[in-house]
């Protein structure tokens, strides 16, 4: 079987993919050691994910599987900005910055900072139903706006419909 066949089954690339599993980072103090690791294996997966499309699934599945905080979520939302500070959106409104939602004005550190499109939506959902393990950390500096729009978007479905 020549090499490139090798990557083409999939019980094959599963198994050499499951070496790259981050896994959950474990509750309590975790070392500084692990918790590098652990990125360092979700970078990889990442980048195989962008290799090709017979590799790209699995590593997302396996990417998509754990996720240590909830605002990771929210990462693929290029409307989502986590550092976005009220003086810069002050700014950006004096500015005559129009493309941004005005709904989110509050001194909230994470929000949206423009309408969410069907385009983020979609792959927002790609990405969540990957998801099985969520932990939720501190959510208390995700704007509560964000909860509303995820609540619309979701249309009486599950956020995470294969959430464990």
């Amino acid at each position: 079987m020549p090499s490139s066949d090798i990557l083409l089954d999939p019980q094959i690339l599963v198994v050499l993919l499951k070496h790259l599993s981050p896994g959950m980072i474990p509750y309590g103090d975790p070392d500084a050691d692990s918790i590098a690791l652990r990125h360092e294996k979700q970078k990889a997966l990442a980048r195989l994910a962008r290799v090709c499309r017979a590799i790209s699934e699995p590593s997302l599945d396996l990417l998509w599987r754990s996720i240590d905080d909830f605002r990771y979520l929210l990462r693929p939302f290029k409307s989502y900005n986590a550092r976005y500070s009220v003086s810069r959106l002050h700014r950006s409104l004096i500015a005559g910055n129009t493309s941004l939602n005005l709904r989110v004005l509050a001194s909230a550190s994470q929000m949206f900072t423009y309408v969410v499109t069907e385009d983020e939506w979609s792959r927002f959902c790609d990405y969540g139903k990957r998801v099985r393990e969520l932990r939720l950390s501190d959510v208390s500096k995700v704007h509560a706006s964000i909860w509303t729009v995820l609540t619309r978007w979701c249309l009486r479905e599950p956020l995470l419909p294969n959430l464990e």
